[in-house]
């Protein structure tokens, strides 16, 4: 039977293909043009690992003919004076080097013997001058974390390939830096400028996207490269930390990270995927096993045609699936087939599935709750990024069941490309938050609880959740004030909205596609893949049209309910 890892792998490469172009300008030869963007993504050069893989595995000289192009397309028309690689053409960040000269890296490892000889040397020649300009280039600016963790990975990499004993002793040294990035819960901080600032509530930049799907397979690539066992038990306890936020059906939360623009529900946008970390530490528990099949599972899920795409449901919404998520993921699987990686069919619960899992986690400001089969996240997360990076305020960030599965999962308060070219233009530009919230318009402007980073977040156990604060411009100006309650129990979770002046409460609930909604006189029914969901509500309410948020990639059914000054307003959701 054909490794499933290979078939995903091989699948992402032959449409891969079906995007390089071939005409004469080295402008444009050897480049993949994205159908969604509408350009050639600078860092396409990173598929050159897997168009090698595939070819080491079917014999088939098409791979290596593509990945020689991507190769050559970069040196044309990324590569720096100062050796370094580009993001994109008018984007010169340079950090990402890091990440190209990992992939050069690993291919030389795993398949330079397929290489013609003046390709194989050109190879070799560019990763010592990108690994050399890039440990020029980081230490001396301030990167996000990510790229920190990354460049002892890539040291250790070159030091096995070229066996060049200084490569070893810089990844060393470089990796006592990393150790200084960390929380007390053991998350990388970093991940948001300013890079080592600390809020008011004590958060720092943390990221759950960046840190699972970047960050832990550099430290665990790292760390097995150098047979360092300070490093490896680093990696299995940031791996632990964060198998909290792997959801039943492979999704991440990451509904309120300090990066969370670029949260994917299977991950973040331009990252590289967990895969790879869950691999190298699979012996040691089968949690990881467990964790590794889920995350495999999301991917083949949110895949078609070939392709991988932002998010559940941007493909049955008409959205153009955006090339970088399947080179770089691609990736991710060329090393598990190069490793020999197989699936395990063992199968157990993680933390975070087990009924009464509670934790909060005051780098973040967030608590995280089960129970019975409902999932929940709470944020109150101040760290001082732009206002429109996240949504706070007491939100519930993220509501799962174990049968509907997706219910709330929060977006950007408004959606801003934060960075061009790694975010996706939708085709359709007209959609809301997709965050629950209470919101009231004053003077043409909206005040809304999301916006409120201030917000005083109370918890008297793992069932029960009080939040209070006021609503707050996009200006941060202060206006009416509220209260949201939260009960849960294994039967329903309700939740109490108050506000000192009338306001609007907004649910924008995760429906598929092609699913009813069912209207009674005091409730709403959402029919799911294998759930239903009840919506009762003790005022008026009313049910909008459909609406996508890329962030995430869910399409919702929004409903909105009238909020009178003073009076509780009760919205029980229930298993049906």
């Amino acid at each position: 039977m054909q490794n499933p890892y290979f078939k995903l792998l091989k699948e992402y490469c032959d449409r891969l293909l079906t995007f390089q172009l071939k005409l004469d300008d080295p402008a444009f030869f050897g480049g993949l043009i994205c159908p969604a963007c509408g350009l050639i993504h600078g860092r396409i050069g990173d598929a050159v690992y897997p168009m090698l893989t595939v070819a080491e595995v079917t014999g088939d000289s098409r791979y290596i003919t593509a990945a020689r192009d991507l190769f050559y397309w970069t040196e044309k028309n990324m590569k720096q004076c100062d050796k370094t690689v580009a993001n994109d053409f008018g984007n010169d960040w340079r950090g990402i080097t890091v990440f190209s000269a990992i992939s050069l890296a690993e291919a030389l490892h795993y398949h330079g013997h397929l290489l013609d000889d003046q390709t194989r040397r050109d190879f070799e020649i560019r990763l010592r001058e990108e690994t050399d300009a890039v440990s020029r280039y980081l230490p001396i600016i301030d990167p996000a974390v990510n790229y920190i963790v990354a460049l002892p990975a890539l040291l250790a990499l070159c030091h096995t390939v070229l066996h060049d004993e200084i490569y070893a002793e810089k990844a060393r040294l470089f990796m006592n830096d990393v150790y200084d990035r960390l929380t007390e819960s053991k998350f990388f901080f970093g991940e948001g400028h300013p890079t080592k600032a600390v809020s008011k509530k004590g958060c720092r930049s943390v990221d759950i996207g960046y840190n699972f799907e970047e960050s832990i397979p550099s430290v665990a690539l790292y760390a097995r490269l150098m047979k360092d066992e300070k490093a490896w038990g680093l990696g299995r306890e940031m791996l632990w930390r964060h198998l909290d936020f792997i959801l039943p059906d492979g999704g991440l939360d990451n509904s309120f990270g300090a990066r969370m623009a670029k949260w994917t529900y299977w991950g973040s946008r331009t990252s590289d995927g967990a895969l790879t970390a869950l691999a190298l530490y699979a012996d040691e528990a089968p949690e990881f096993q467990e964790a590794a099949a889920r995350c495999f599972s999301i991917l083949k899920d949110c895949s078609k045609d070939g392709l991988l795409y932002g998010g559940p449901q941007y493909a049955e919404t008409g959205q153009r699936p955006c090339l970088h998520h399947t080179f770089c993921h691609a990736k991710e699987l060329a090393f598990l087939v190069d490793e020999h990686f197989e699936p395990q069919p063992a199968r157990c619960q993680l933390p975070a599935d087990r009924d009464g899992f509670y934790r909060f986690y005051p780098e973040l400001s967030v608590a995280l709750t089960r129970v019975g089969n409902w999932r929940a996240s709470i944020s109150g997360y101040d760290y001082p990024l732009p206002i429109n990076n996240y949504s706070s305020g007491g939100a519930m960030t993220l509501l799962y069941h174990d049968l509907y599965g997706v219910i709330f999962s929060a977006s950007m308060p408004r959606y801003v490309i934060v960075e061009p070219n790694n975010m996706q233009y939708p085709t359709d530009r007209d959609f809301m938050c997709a965050t629950p919230r209470i919101e009231k318009e004053i003077d043409g402007r909206v005040f809304t609880n999301i916006y409120d980073r201030a917000v005083s977040l109370e918890i008297s156990d793992h069932q029960n959740y009080h939040a209070v604060g006021y609503l707050r411009s996009e200006g941060g100006e202060k206006g009416p004030k509220y209260e949201i309650e939260y009960r849960l129990t294994p039967q329903a979770v309700t939740v109490i909205f108050v506000c000192s002046e009338e306001a609007t409460v907004i649910l924008p609930i995760a429906a598929p596609t092609k699913s009813e909604v069912e209207m009674l006189s005091s409730s709403i029914k959402f029919f799911g893949k294998s759930g239903t969901l009840k919506l009762c509500a003790n005022a008026p309410f009313e049910v909008l049209k459909r609406n996508f948020n890329p962030v995430g990639g869910f399409e919702t059914r929004p409903v909105k309910l009238s909020l009178k000054a003073e009076k509780e307003l009760k919205v029980v959701l229930g298993e049906q």
